[in-house]
């Protein structure tokens, strides 16, 4: 089974896919694509391929499947290489926040396994962990460890004692949701409210306020007292949450879709952005009307700083903004996807006679809330290598049996389970125990089946 086999494969059925997406000339219906890396023992490549085959489908709208609730939020907000806030590249952006931040990154950064090979290879003086556990996370646990070994200052930003957060020289403990407010980001670009149900216990603080507190030490005031004044900061300079305010957010019934004015209708029928001045759960922040405002209700439209007193309305964002972006400088445009691929990683198919590792998180993973909490701890998924019957059968082996599935770096011994689901030739392991055999520098991660010695089953766990 080689990568060129595999590769083929995969582009004949993503043209025959594409083909009949595409569907009768004029036929443009909207397909909606749910995007996401199936497995983390094997690299993007085949994810952004699939992507790149269909972006061309008339009517085609990508939903992102990411693993993290807000990770579409922090995204947004720039915390990907070579991005800014407000989806827009370094390059293109550049002028635009020099002029209201005085300066902006001289050059991209790194991905997570980028600044992982850093850490591991001594080129980083500091590492800030906020909310992250790449020991637990990352595909590649050995990377992981390594890296954390040899950063001489670690800053952990959680609410709970993670696998990462023991190599910490400082933690900083932080509000969880239901503790703070702010907004959130789901699938479909939608910003939806968080609000405050109970306070932060002890020194806990929102993530916001950590930023803050950490720059004023660095030397830099970020002038921000109130999260509303950070959603409006947003709102000001970030081109994709243009108009997207903190008082407009307050009355948005359901959310708003970003960019703004760009989904007339969201998937399900209906207008977008619904709101009303009734839809304020959260008064007294930071008050006053909604200002810079297009209204829309029926055929007429108006320009003005509330919507009517009463019923649904939709809106769309002004032709400028109110809220003083920087003089002399054009924002920029919201960056859209050329459709091109990154070079792919070197050829290395899984080889003969051996399975392929596919790993995937479940709804229930055996993560710190998940273990945490008492009303979904026993739902936690147990420990298992999931491999199909046939193959079971060829081992000797029974569900629940042993079986010891061994790769380059190592090996790991867990209960098996027949699943008919899984494809012949591929083993299914949680990932947790498939980040102990992964090399992140891989393509595809091949593995050895064998019956192993006795071994009790596992439950829970700390990733």
């Amino acid at each position: 089974m080689t990568k060129e086999r595999i590769t083929v494969s995969v582009d004949a059925e993503l043209a025959a896919a594409a083909a009949l997406l595409r569907g009768e000339p004029g036929d443009e219906r909207p397909v909606i694509v749910v995007l996401g890396r199936p497995s983390l023992a094997e690299s993007a490549e085949a994810t952004i391929a699939a992507a790149a085959a269909l972006r061309n489908v008339p009517g085609v709208r990508f939903l992102s499947a990411l693993p993290r609730s807000n990770v579409h939020g922090g995204l947004d907000l720039g915390l990907a290489p070579a991005f800014l806030p407000g989806r827009v590249t370094l390059e293109a952006g550049r002028a635009w926040f020099e002029a209201a931040w005085g300066g902006a990154p001289a050059a991209p950064g790194f991905d997570t396994a980028g600044i992982l090979r850093a850490a591991a290879d001594g080129r980083l003086q500091a590492l800030v962990l906020l909310g992250a556990d790449p020991v637990s996370d990352f595909p590649d646990r050995e990377l992981a460890v390594a890296a954390l070994a040899n950063v001489p200052f670690v800053v952990a930003v959680d609410a709970f004692d993670t696998p990462s957060t023991g190599a910490a020289h400082v933690f900083l403990p932080v509000a969880l949701a239901g503790e703070k407010r702010g907004t959130a980001t789901n699938l479909e670009g939608r910003l939806l409210r968080l609000a405050r149900k109970v306070t932060p216990p002890g020194t806990a603080m929102e993530d916001w306020r950590i930023a803050g507190e950490l720059a004023l030490r660095l030397g830099v005031d970020f002038d921000l007292e109130a999260v509303d004044e950070v959603t409006d900061e947003i709102a000001r300079l970030a081109p994709a949450h243009a108009g997207a305010s903190a008082a407009l957010l307050r009355r948005a019934v359901d959310g708003a879709v970003i960019p703004l004015g760009e989904v007339e209708e969201p998937v399900l029928g209906g207008p977008a952005h619904p709101i009303s001045p009734a839809a304020d759960s959260d008064p007294g922040i930071i008050g006053g009307p909604i200002e810079s405002l297009v209204v829309t209700a029926g055929s007429a439209s108006a320009y003005g700083t509330a919507p009517p007193t009463g019923g649904i309305v939709t809106l769309a964002p002004p032709s400028s903004s109110g809220a003083h972006p920087p003089e002399g400088v054009s924002p920029p445009a919201v960056h859209r996807w050329d459709g091109r691929e990154p070079g792919a990683a070197a050829a290395d198919g899984v080889g003969d006679g051996t399975a392929r590792l596919w790993s995937n998180r479940k709804l229930y993973d055996p993560g710190v809330v998940v273990t945490r909490s008492a009303a979904v701890s026993g739902l936690a998924a147990t420990d298992t290598a999931r491999i199909h019957p046939d193959e079971l059968r060829r081992l000797g082996l029974s569900t629940g049996d042993p079986v010891r599935v061994t790769a380059g770096r190592g090996s790991v011994t867990v209960p098996a389970t027949a699943d008919p689901a899984v494809p012949a030739g591929v083993v299914w392991l949680p990932p947790r125990m498939a980040s102990t055999l992964v090399d992140a520098t891989r393509s595809v991660t091949g593995v050895t089946l064998a019956a192993g010695p006795s071994v009790a089953p596992t439950g829970g766990g700390d990733g």
